[in-house]
């Protein structure tokens, strides 16, 4: 097992500092790619940034303890209650203040991941802090470290906070078993309304007030995690459990559905500036020859999540140019295939989100000439059909063989 190194300090009481924190510890946990030993690091780039392996959950590669602690049956060190047990010294009732960093980025390392650098290594960075406090409240902060992806018109930009909040939340629940009768997730409303994804984590608030009184103040990452997987299309990061019960916020995953005949979804991007199509009719009626059905799909940004559900709920394989109208993906039926048009490019954004679900992922070129920054690809009708056709047999086998939620 990887060993996080934990180093411990007294604060100095200050007046930045509630009156509530009167005493108490800082912990911080550093893990590094270098701290992974053992097979765990089978098959593993060591340039490759390790949120992907934090998201790899498959044939044993859970490459360290943060990987585990979001289902309580994924680690063995679990008391009765399956919530996993702290490796910190709190006491009951013991005052604590507690920094959590996962990892660490700067600004600039960022930028050269946007760039499909990999030698760089993602960060997450979160705060959770424990106050004496009689209200027994969670305040999840969206404010303090606010950033637009918040409240982005783009599918994937909005999921990457959204994901990184409920990672964090998770953790305070399983690794320091931080547990209230209540919790509440505290934004800017003066900045409008949280995209309606957000309903699906809890109760939703503009109570500032709140973050002040709470026994239990979450300040989630805004960065790292989904995003840090953006380039590595290489990277074998298959069925994460962790992201499944995230997927299972928005749809149940155990529904039992009947199979249906092949339906091919395409993705539209009518009203893009990029990754637009010019032979759009030529693709749509070679779609028809592949299979029986066929829908175009257009989505919004005000769509509520059932809505998205149940536009999704007949596709088997879903089909379009790369652009944030794969992330719907998340709201697929059980089983679904995505073939993804890149161009020149190699963005690995919605196939790791694919990957990750454990659906079947393909993408191919289409058109040589075009990268997924540009506009009008005209697309090899020919390459789309093969690769139609290996997604459609595959869909219709899984699905006919299990019928149910992934």
């Amino acid at each position: 097992m990887p060993q996080a190194t934990i180093h411990l300090r007294n604060i100095r009481k200050g007046k930045h500092i509630s009156r509530l924190l009167l005493v108490g510890l800082v912990v911080v946990v550093k893990m590094a790619l270098n701290d992974f030993s053992g097979t765990s690091l089978q098959g593993l780039d060591k340039n490759k940034p390790v949120t992907a392996a934090l998201l790899n959950e498959a044939g044993g590669s859970r490459i360290h303890s943060f990987g585990k602690l979001y289902i309580g049956s994924l680690d063995t060190s679990q008391n009765d209650t399956g919530v996993i047990k702290s490796p910190l010294p709190f006491a009951e009732g013991e005052l604590n203040n507690v920094n959590e960093t996962l990892y660490s980025m700067d600004t600039e390392q960022e930028s050269s991941t946007a760039a499909a650098a990999t030698d760089v290594k993602p960060t997450v960075n979160m705060q959770i802090e424990v106050r004496k406090s009689t209200l027994n409240l969670t305040v999840v902060d969206l404010i303090s470290k606010a950033n637009h992806n918040l409240k982005h018109k783009n599918l994937f930009h909005r999921f990457t906070p959204l994901y990184g909040t409920w990672v964090a939340v998770q953790l305070s629940r399983r690794k320091y078993n931080l547990l209230t009768n209540h919790t509440v997730y505290v934004h800017d409303c003066d900045k409008g309304d949280l995209p309606k994804e957000w309903l699906s984590l809890g109760e939703l608030s503009c109570n500032r007030e709140l973050i002040n009184q709470a026994k239990v103040v979450i300040v989630p990452p805004m960065k790292g995690l989904l995003w840090d997987l953006a380039w590595d299309l290489d990277f074998q990061c298959y069925n994460s459990e962790m992201f499944m019960a995230f997927a299972n916020l928005f749809v149940d995953k155990l529904s039992k559905l009947e199979p249906i005949d092949p339906v091919g979804c395409w993705i539209s991007r009518r009203g893009a500036t990029h990754s637009t199509v010019t032979n759009l009719n030529e693709v749509l009626d070679m779609m028809l020859d592949v299979f029986p059905r066929v829908k175009e799909l257009e989505f919004n940004a005000n769509y509520t999540v059932e809505q998205n559900v149940k536009m999704l709920r007949e596709c088997t394989v879903l089909f379009g140019n790369h652009g944030a109208g794969h992330t719907n993906a998340i709201y697929a039926r059980p089983g679904v295939s995505v073939v993804e048009i890149i161009g020149k490019s190699k963005p690995a954004y919605y196939r790791n989100i694919n990957m990750l679900l454990n659906q079947n992922y393909e993408s191919i070129i289409g058109d040589p000439t075009r990268k997924i920054s540009e506009p009008d690809f005209t697309i090899d009708v020919e390459e789309a059909r093969a690769a139609l056709i290996r997604a459609r047999d595959h869909a219709s086998d899984w699905i006919e063989k299990h019928g149910y939620w992934r």
